[in-house]
């Protein structure tokens, strides 16, 4: 469809965003086998975490806002991003990141027209980062081992994400700018917790493991 609406142009995009997910697939198998532990005796690390597909919104042509000229791209700067939240983890662990990268978002959104990608990870870093002490919260509650270093582990796969994240967006901009919502509905918004979960405000702001 995108190729219909872009006389091609759009099919390198849905190529590298398309191989992107095929890369991830390692990662994703040996995230999911550690967390089937937690999972089956009732704690859904990773399981609440993701997103169903079925939410993404209906298929349009065009964005519902106007665009913003292609001169207003920034390339995102990874490097400082991930530092800001590396650092983030350190002073503040997983709560620190959710914060930063709330932060994070309000300087994208900016521009609108722009980052879709980068700001889909970043609100899924959010809600790792946000669940992250919940879980292992649960986990404790069953006598259960912590939980927090999968947790880490998915937060250092969200870093390393944003590399891809920024060269998705790079492709997509010159699209965007005239109008395509591409990506923008090719992901689901992701809330900051899972559904049925409140924060849990009483726990210390440090969750490192």
């Amino acid at each position: 469809m995108y190729s219909a609406l872009t006389s091609r142009k759009s099919v390198k995009l849905s190529k590298t965003f398309i191989r992107g997910q095929r890369l991830s697939l390692p990662f994703v198998r040996g995230t999911d086998r550690k967390a089937l532990y937690w999972i089956s005796k009732g704690v859904p690390i990773v399981e609440c975490d993701m997103v169903d597909m079925a939410e993404l919104p209906k298929f349009q042509n065009s964005l519902d806002f106007a665009p913003e000229d292609i001169s207003e791209f920034k390339v995102l700067d990874v490097k400082n991003v991930r530092k800001r939240l590396k650092q983030s983890f350190s002073l503040d662990g997983f709560i620190g990141v959710a914060i930063q990268s709330e932060l994070e978002i309000k300087a994208l959104e900016k521009n609108p027209t722009f980052h879709a990608m980068a700001r889909h990870m970043l609100e899924s870093l959010i809600r790792t980062c946000n669940m992250a002490p919940i879980y292992n919260q649960m986990a404790k509650e069953r006598s259960l081992p912590s939980t927090l270093e999968l947790s880490t582990k998915m937060f250092k796969h969200h870093l390393h994400a944003l590399t891809g994240c920024r060269r998705i967006d790079k492709l997509a901009a010159p699209l965007q700018a005239k109008g395509i919502p591409i990506i923008h509905q090719d992901v689901p918004y992701i809330s900051p917790f899972a559904p049925g979960f409140e924060p849990f405000n009483a726990l210390p702001h440090k969750m490192t493991p």
